[in-house]
């Protein structure tokens, strides 16, 4: 198991099950949290978009990505709604977590519902169970921004994911060179 990686326990045989899944409970964590939040299957398959980022992305009330509905998509699936240009670091990152079966981080801009894009810092976490099989990949995604606000952004993820971020990668310069 990753160091780090968020573990599940999973109830004793006398413990009475909860009236919804691991599943339904994740859903409404990640609806519940002030950022965008998502998760997806051990081999990398976008399932699920909370309502902050598929309100962002202009998903229809009833798309399979608000469900968590697993459409059997490939791993990458989710690349298409990214900036062109941080396509080949973003699918790096995330293929080396899903080989390696850790954590990872990276910075893209997503594109909206208008099509303008926006740059987010990403943080994707293992989850597992407590004999250390992987259950699914949870996410959060910060709005980058310039200058002071970018220490509210780094407090916010380690909200959402119980752990500082360190060296965010969103500078004045850098966004700067990217417009």
């Amino acid at each position: 198991m990753s160091r780090g990686a968020n573990t599940v326990r999973l109830r004793e045989s006398n413990t009475p099950a909860p009236n919804t899944s691991f599943a339904e409970q994740l859903r409404g964590t990640l609806n519940a949290v002030p950022t965008h939040a998502w998760y997806a299957t051990p081999s990398g398959t976008l399932i699920f978009l909370n309502e902050k980022a598929a309100d962002y992305g202009g998903l229809p009330k009833d798309h399979p990505l608000r469900l968590g509905i697993d459409t059997g998509a490939p791993w990458d699936a989710h690349i298409q709604f990214l900036h062109p240009d941080d396509h080949d670091e973003t699918r790096r990152v995330w293929s080396s977590c899903l080989r390696r079966g850790n954590a990872g981080e990276v910075s893209f801009r997503a594109r909206d519902a208008h099509g303008l894009y926006r740059w987010f810092v990403s943080r994707v976490e293992p989850t597992r169970a407590s004999d250390g099989t992987l259950l699914y990949w949870t996410v959060g995604a910060g709005e980058g921004t310039v200058g002071p606000a970018s220490a509210a952004l780094a407090n916010a993820l380690r909200h959402v994911i119980g752990k500082p971020v360190r060296n965010l990668p969103l500078t004045r310069e850098r966004v700067l060179q990217t417009l």
